[in-house]
């Protein structure tokens, strides 16, 4: 647990537990050896990185395209639109423009 922290391995044993679901105890390593011999950090090492958090370079792009009215506005999370509106680079009534409607009550 050292060497990866907590999280990192408990995620590591649940995405080996779901891969073997089924297995036969013959097919499971158990985890005594999955551990000694290191089988756990083959699961750390696949394990997707989350994506990156957004920055103000992010919501100044989102800001153009709500402000252009961009047919990407759609895909647009409320998280970037929120950050947009909290750095006052749009408005309000800018995001219900750009039909950025679903979601703006979490806004």
């Amino acid at each position: 647990m050292q060497e990866v922290g907590h999280e990192k391995l408990l995620s590591a044993v649940k995405r080996y537990a779901l891969e073997t679901a089924g297995y036969t105890r013959s097919k499971v390593c158990f985890s005594d050896n999955w551990f000694r011999v290191g089988r756990w950090r083959d699961y750390i090492a696949d394990e997707p990185e989350s994506p990156p958090e957004p920055t103000p370079a992010h919501a100044a792009k989102t800001a153009d395209w709500i402000k252009s009215r961009h047919p990407l506005c759609r895909t647009l999370s409320v998280g970037q639109v929120r950050m947009a509106l909290d750095l006052a680079l749009v408005s309000r009534s800018e995001v219900c423009s750009a039909s950025f409607n679903e979601g703006l009550r979490y806004v």
